[in-house]
């Protein structure tokens, strides 16, 4: 809500400076849009999973699993990060 309130332009100022400033909107969108689709894709592959197979080999597809999406999760926000600090850069 307060997105849409205030819009784009907030800024954050990081406890420790050398960060510079990070623009919540943007941000704040990205991990939402990284989140769920890293939930959709754990919940479309569980489902694909549990269909057949022991136990075990079950368990152990869903430790992959969920080690790529914390693996994709963890590449977007680094990107955002890396991202922000060229943005910065420019100004």
């Amino acid at each position: 809500l307060l997105m849409i309130v205030f819009g784009p332009k907030i800024t954050v100022d990081l406890a420790a400076a050398r960060f510079g400033q990070l623009h919540l909107f943007y941000f704040v969108l990205l991990v939402f849009v990284v989140t769920h689709a890293s939930i959709g894709i754990y919940r479309l592959y569980m489902k694909w999973i549990s269909i057949d197979g022991t136990k075990a080999e079950v368990q152990r597809k869903r430790a992959l699993i969920k080690k790529v999406v914390f693996i994709v999760w963890g590449a977007f926000f680094l990107l955002s990060i890396i991202a922000d600090f060229k943005w910065l850069s420019l100004e």
